[in-house]
């Protein structure tokens, strides 16, 4: 064999082995996410592209929204998930969605189907293993982390409160550690349990802070906002919001960070697109006991590196 063919063989050798992972990709079964409209405005399409890369990434396969209209009937959900994808790998839904999952699961049980509930669990009863007594044809429930979501944000606002420097917008007080002591206000609008709670102090006193935090459900009870040293906005809190005050924001919502205040230091994200991968490996596994919310640091909010070093390790913290 001549030199210009073993080299031509070389090269088509070396060209099908770096070609091989990508044609595998593309050609494994996607996973698919069920998206509507409002979802879509508030989280942001450029948003959604990025989270659509990681986890496409994460599971090796391609992960891509299933359109569906907002408040659509569960036949409508199922026939928006098979337009999407006629043999997916699996499909998430938001827990709103949770009759249409049903209905898919019921017509597809090869399919893995996962509901990924965030709401509150106000009986205390903990989250079993996501498959748990789940039998072919029904959808595996993958519970959010809540207790480790609000222990971190105790961790965070704990920080908060000895800093004035949390926002990049402002500056420290002149006996340096002017929050000391001051509340942390949580606006919860009754969507804390007595175990986020129970958490949510228990990352405080994890940092030292000697703070009781004071839980609101409604604008009646903004006396005495402007004191705060920090505030954990739990709903939509939009009268807070209005106030327009200048204290440092921990924010629970799918909410894209471009639009919200610059006081905005921490954002913790649940939804589906977010928590995607890890809910899927837990479904399949069988084992687990739910997913933490992923959290997002707004660029530019917070001036001290130190401080958004420690704020950082707070955010990846677990509830022991």
């Amino acid at each position: 064999m001549q030199w210009k063919d073993r080299r031509v063989l070389f090269f088509s050798g070396l060209f099908l082995v770096l070609a091989l992972p990508g044609l595998i990709f593309l050609f494994r079964s996607p996973v698919l996410i069920v998206t509507d409209a409002p979802f879509m405005e508030i989280y942001g399409a450029s948003r959604i592209k990025q989270r659509q890369a990681g986890a496409s990434f994460a599971l090796f396969r391609r992960v891509k929204p299933a359109p569906a209209a907002e408040n659509a009937g569960p036949d409508l959900i199922v026939f928006a998930v098979e337009a999407a994808a006629s043999r997916p790998y699996g499909v998430i839904f938001p827990y709103r969605y949770a009759d249409g999952a049903r209905r898919y699961a019921a017509r597809h049980p090869r399919v893995r189907v996962v509901i990924l509930d965030s709401r509150p669990d106000m009986d205390g009863d903990a989250a079993g293993p996501p498959e748990r007594g789940r039998a072919a044809g029904e959808p595996a429930f993958v519970r959010t982390r809540r207790q480790d979501d609000f222990y971190r944000a105790g961790l965070c606002a704990a920080l908060a409160a000895r800093s004035r420097q949390v926002p990049a917008t402002e500056k420290p007080g002149p006996g340096g550690d002017a929050a000391a002591g001051r509340e942390i206000l949580v606006f919860q609008e009754q969507t804390l349990s007595p175990a986020d709670k129970s958490a949510l102090s228990a990352g405080l006193r994890a940092r030292g802070a000697g703070i009781q935090p004071r839980f609101l459900n409604s604008p009646a009870e903004y006396e005495g906002v402007a004191d705060a040293s920090c505030v954990i906005l739990t709903g939509g809190a939009a009268e807070y919001l209005n106030l327009n005050l200048k204290i440092p924001v921990i924010l629970f919502s799918w909410l894209d960070p471009a639009l919200t205040s610059r006081e905005t230091f921490v954002i913790f994200d649940d939804s589906p697109w977010a928590l995607a991968g890890e809910a899927l490996r837990q479904a399949k596994r069988g084992e687990g006991d739910g997913v933490p919310s992923k959290p997002v640091f707004p660029p530019g909010r917070i001036a001290d590196r130190r401080l958004a070093r420690e704020l950082r390790r707070a955010a990846g913290s677990l509830h022991p």
